[in-house]
Order: structure tokens, then sequence, then C-alpha cells
């Protein structure tokens, strides 16, 4: 039996991952970025958060998660 994950997997633990990142940066952009008339730095922003979360997600699997729920504040 193997332990990876196959392709459908890592598509759904990226894209879970991803809408997290979508969330977190969405919210990191409207707390510190609100002054700013940028709209490239939002945008920056959110797509890095979406990628981050999404590679890390699909990398780590559970492990990512578990570390969220540790790390959170809404414990």
């Amino acid at each position: 039996m193997s332990n990876k994950p196959d392709d459908l997997e890592k598509k759904i633990r990226f894209g879970c991952g991803g809408l997290f990142g979508f969330f977190l940066g969405i919210n990191i952009v409207t707390r510190v970025f609100l002054s700013s008339d940028e709209i490239l730095v939002f945008c920056t922003t959110i797509f890095f958060f979406v990628c981050i979360c999404g590679i890390l997600a699909m990398k780590q699997g559970d492990r990512f998660w578990s570390a969220l729920i540790r790390w959170s504040w809404w414990k």
C-alpha cells in the first residue's frame, strides 16, 4: 500500500489550501494595506498567500492543517 497521494488528492489539497490562503490574504490585505491605493499590492499579496498555503497543504497534507490549529487564535 502506497502512502503517496495520487493526482486527484494533490489537486484537492492544493484547492483547499489555496482557498484558505485566499481568505487569509484578504484578511491580511484589509488589515495592513487598507490605506494603500495600489491594486497590484492587493493582488500580489493575495496571490502569494494562495500559492504558499496551497503548496504547503499539498506537500504536508494533514500536518499543515494540524499546525494551523496549533498556531491559531481561535482554539
